[in-house]
């Protein structure tokens, strides 16, 4: 092949540029310290740059907003869980105090006085909120867990109960009635009329709120509809025979919240083993539990019954990811914590202690009646008989009181374990949280090392090759050069 002039000094040129443009890339990379500058001078090396960004980007999304927003609606759940604990503790002490007599028993006001400022506590962390968000009530955030004012909502709720959820009530009978007794009337009174009281027994269903709307719309369903409980009657519990019903009879206290059984409708709850109560409430005061956070209910408030919204009870948990496919429940849900059994027993307690401080009232009434009446005197013997009466509720009275207390301290006790169960729970996910958050950052430094040995030049070397290129190209200068010089008339 013929090799002209022009040929030479072309491929000079060419492998000048070539030499420059190397000269110009390793300049480039020390310069920048990168070893590319755009995805086509290496797409290998993009693709892998992409990826390890984007991974960063990942970490630093579970590291500095994930977790550190799981961190804090925590923490924010464990407080509320120490206070609600310390609270329960408290009545669990007060229980465990009155129930071995470190209370005067005859202080009963006090006692009343103590329990009342206890129910008012009990929820009184249950609208806790973490910027803005109630965090025990599920997805539902914008709403409270308790009625912070009174408020005339209706609702029609379902209670689901078994078997664990009948108990039996202690009440004391034939209360002693000295509302109409003084001097004036107790001639006329006819003594022994009045029935002796008595300490009976009562099997009871007691629903998650007082105060409810009478009988209409209330039923009682099993599992087997054959066994469904009919013929439910109101009574107030004020009633003499309130906690006395017929075999066959159900009582439906509005006023109290409980539905009391007879024997034979009681045997048929216990054959169903689950049931389910149905009831309408109309007004609700401060501190109550929403329904709709707690239980199958309809909200009737609006006069248009095709405005009514009906709510299905369900797990509502709120779930973070916190590291590359781990997921987290960050949320306690209030109906596992702040249980309506929690308000209730409390108020059994009350109801208890209500009775003692009525019936120390009675006899203290007719003890004095009694010390001011004439010796001797007919009235004086009609006061003492009814003074022994009283004497025989109160004793009933103080000894119902202990057991309330006894079963509330049982029953406080588990509230507490309860709580501390969830509020343990809350910690070792913190645990959870703080050993992922470690991993991602160990992660994270290893990335880190991984896309700068992709992406940045080693300074030294180009620094050596720049200086090789650099030879290279005034070597190639100095040839080209030679063949430039040269024209025909050299070879004439």
């Amino acid at each position: 092949m013929r090799v002209t002039n022009g040929m030479l000094i072309n491929n000079s040129l060419s492998h000048i540029n070539t030499n420059k443009s190397t000269m110009d890339r390793l300049n480039t990379q020390l310069v920048s310290e990168k070893v590319i500058q755009r995805p086509s001078d290496d797409p290998i090396i993009a693709i892998r740059a992409l990826r390890f960004r984007t991974t960063i980007a990942e970490i630093d999304q579970y590291i500095e907003k994930n977790i550190s927003d799981a961190r804090s609606w925590m923490e924010t759940t464990e407080e509320a869980l120490g206070t609600i604990v310390d609270i329960v503790g408290d009545i669990t002490e007060y229980c465990n105090q009155a129930v071995n007599g470190y209370y005067d028993a005859t202080d009963k006001n006090t006692i009343l006085d103590s329990l009342k400022s206890f129910r008012e506590q009990i929820y009184s962390n249950a609208n806790t909120d973490y910027t803005g968000m109630t965090i025990f009530t599920g997805f539902k955030t914008d709403q409270m867990l308790t009625y912070v004012e009174d408020k005339s909502d209706k609702y029609q709720i379902t209670e689901h109960f078994n078997l664990d959820d009948v108990d039996t009530l202690t009440k004391v009978k034939n209360a002693v009635d000295v509302s109409k007794i003084n001097d004036a009337t107790i001639a006329s009174t006819n003594t022994k009329a009045v029935k002796l009281p008595t300490l009976d027994n009562a099997y009871r269903v007691r629903l998650a709120y007082q105060k409810l709307d009478d009988t209409a719309g209330v039923t009682i369903k099993t599992t087997n509809p054959d066994e469904d409980i009919t013929g439910i009657m109101n009574k107030k519990s004020s009633d003499p025979d309130a906690y006395t019903p017929g075999e066959d009879d159900v009582y439906y206290l509005a006023d109290k919240g409980e539905l009391v059984l007879g024997s034979n409708a009681y045997a048929k709850l216990m054959a169903a083993e689950k049931f389910d109560v149905t009831y309408t409430k109309s007004e609700f005061f401060k501190g109550d539990l929403s329904p709709k956070q707690y239980f199958d209910c309809v909200d009737m408030t609006d006069d248009d019954s095709s405005k009514w919204v009906t709510y299905t009870n369900r797990s509502q948990e709120i779930k973070y990811e916190i590291n590359f496919n781990q997921t987290m429940v960050i949320n306690t849900q209030g109906k596992d914590v702040f249980t309506p059994d929690m308000k209730r027993d409390l108020d059994d307690i009350i109801d208890v202690v209500n009775v003692a401080v009525t019936a120390e009232e009675k006899r203290n009434k007719i003890k004095d009646l009694y010390n001011n009446a004439d010796a001797g005197s007919a009235e004086k013997a009609k006061y003492k008989e009814l003074l022994d009466l009283c004497e025989r509720e109160v004793d009933f009275s103080k000894e119902n009181m202990k057991n309330a207390f006894s079963r509330g301290l049982t029953a406080y006790k588990n509230h507490q374990s309860v709580v501390s169960l969830a509020r343990a729970n809350v910690g070792v996910k913190l645990n959870r949280l703080d050993l992922n958050e470690s991993r991602l950052e160990s992660q994270r430094v290893t990335i880190d090392n991984l896309k700068s040995i992709n992406e940045e030049a080693n300074v030294v070397n180009v620094a050596i090759e720049l200086e090789e290129a650099s030879s290279i190209y005034d070597a190639s200068l100095a040839a080209a050069s030679k063949v430039v010089q040269k024209k025909l008339l050299d070879f004439l």
